[in-house]
């Protein structure tokens, strides 16, 4: 940098680059952080213009962060519920499915996880939900539904399973929906704060409609109302 070739009173000479992690997530390690240390040499002339070395060092530390992640689906057979009713759904005739939420986490131990999300008035929900070890509710009144996650190790979903989540809900078409692919839930959202770097993280899924085709038996249409 010519500008360091020398400096005047008063003068701020900067640098700014760039660089990235390398990608983390399926690794086994943990905790990650990077060390920056920069320091700076050059000569100071004293006012009897005698030249003397001068040093500043400065180190500064990155804590890298988890990568957390939500996936949401609906399925038909491959759930831990009996789904019944017509396929492609009837206007004005009640058809169930299980919708599973998937968490998983890389690097970093996220505590007071949640997820979030809510159904629509025309989805009901049945009460049947699993592993009966989670914590999920449902408020009648705002149609939220609320899974208590709590703490979700680091490696969840990367060489182990994910954190899943399933739950039954009903719809009953209504006639105007005829041809349309209704929403069961709407946009769902996963919090939690990583303890090792304090930030609080977010991952956030857009609605989930009635197309079940992560099933091999799902064929065009079956998610459109007829």
């Amino acid at each position: 940098m010519p500008d360091l070739a020398v400096i005047n009173p008063g003068d701020k000479p900067s640098l700014t680059f760039s660089l990235e992690a390398l990608n983390l997530s399926g690794s086994a390690l943990r905790n990650q952080e990077l060390t920056f240390e920069a320091t700076v040499k050059a000569k100071r002339f004293s006012e009897s213009r005698v030249p003397e070395e001068v040093t500043s060092t400065l180190s500064k530390k990155v804590k890298i962060s988890s990568n957390m992640s939500l996936r949401s689906r609906v399925v038909r057979q491959n759930g831990p519920f009996t789904n019944t009713g017509p396929i492609p759904p009837v206007a004005e005739q009640a058809t169930t499915y299980t919708i599973l939420l998937d968490v998983t986490n890389s690097l970093n131990t996220v505590s007071n996880a949640e997820v979030v999300t809510t159904l629509p008035d025309y989805v009901h929900w049945m009460g049947q939900f699993g592993p009966s070890a989670e914590k999920i509710s449902f408020n009648e009144t705002t149609g939220e539904v609320l899974w208590s996650v709590g703490d979700i190790k680091a490696g969840t979903g990367f060489g182990a399973s994910p954190r899943q989540v399933a739950f039954q809900v009903s719809f009953i078409p209504a006639t105007s929906q005829v041809g349309t692919a209704p929403i069961l839930i709407g946009p769902t959202t996963l919090r939690g704060t990583d303890r090792f770097t304090g930030d609080r993280l977010t991952s956030l899924v857009s609605e989930t409609t009635a197309k079940f085709d992560s099933e091999p038996n799902f064929k065009p249409g079956d998610d459109k109302v007829r």
